[in-house]
């Protein structure tokens, strides 16, 4: 490596280790199918599936920057593991989170998550600290769905886990005024980037197949998430059309017991 490039990375080390945005969270579904919708229990801590299920993601993120992420994520009614690790040509980041309920009721659900991550630029200083997110899930009427989610709200020891963790917030509403027809929206704030707003609407014309597409209001990109049941397992496809950055996407299966 050139000179020239240890210069550049000295001086943008603390910006490149002020906060990590993972692409393959950002888009993850926010509101399951149905109980057993493993994809949603990766999003929200407040969600566990009623059965043991396993998740495994990849995605190039947008290939021009030459990131990648991966994730794998084990959970059942009452614990969850999640791993998430962050490749690109200058830095790697990887996360181990741990999962568990703490409200199960008819009309709310809450939940804790604990991480514990890490960042390295190659040849650079290795950061490491633990942090925790926290979600709650409420159920006001049997069409409606309510979320509140932070992420990354505190961390520990506080100025090594504050190169690591981005911290955010999110609130979210679905409306299903059909069986098969679910509308949804979203406000969301990361501390470094602006405010986000999305519009998502989902169709489940059966139980092997969803469709959903969805529209980010400030950036102006549009989602495309289609799913294919089959028995036990789930596979989607995540499409991202972005006016600036391009296209990406992730793909996602899950298998539930």
């Amino acid at each position: 490596m050139s000179k020239a490039i240890y210069i550049v990375l000295i001086i943008l080390l603390p910006v490149c280790l002020s906060g990590v945005v993972w692409h393959l969270q950002e888009n993850l579904p926010l509101f399951p199918d149905d109980e057993k919708d493993a994809l949603s229990c990766v999003a929200d801590p407040s969600v566990f599936a009623d059965t043991l299920c396993f998740v495994s993601a990849w995605s190039p993120g947008f290939r021009e920057f030459g990131i990648c992420e991966g994730l794998f994520y084990a959970g059942s009614r009452s614990f969850a593991l999640t791993f998430v690790t962050q490749h690109h040509r200058l830095m790697g980041n990887h996360v181990l989170s741990a999962a568990f309920p703490v409200i199960k009721g008819e009309n709310i659900r809450a939940g804790l998550e604990l991480h514990y991550g890490i960042s390295a630029i190659p040849g650079f200083e290795t950061r490491h600290g633990g942090s925790c997110s926290g979600a709650v899930r409420l159920f006001p009427h049997p069409q409606w769905q309510v979320m509140l989610r932070s992420r990354y709200m505190l961390a520990f020891p506080q100025e090594p886990a504050a190169g690591i963790f981005e911290s955010g917030i999110l609130a979210g509403i679905t409306y299903a005024p059909l069986p098969f027809v679910r509308l949804s929206g979203c406000l969301s704030k990361c501390a470094a980037l602006p405010w986000r707003g999305v519009l998502q609407l989902s169709c489940l014309p059966g139980k092997a197949l969803s469709v959903s597409a969805g529209y980010d209001i400030w950036d102006r990109d549009l989602a495309l998430r289609i799913r294919v049941r089959v028995r036990r397992w789930q596979v989607e496809e995540n499409l991202r059309f972005h006016p600036v950055l391009g296209i990406s996407h992730m793909i996602f299966i899950a298998y539930a017991y």
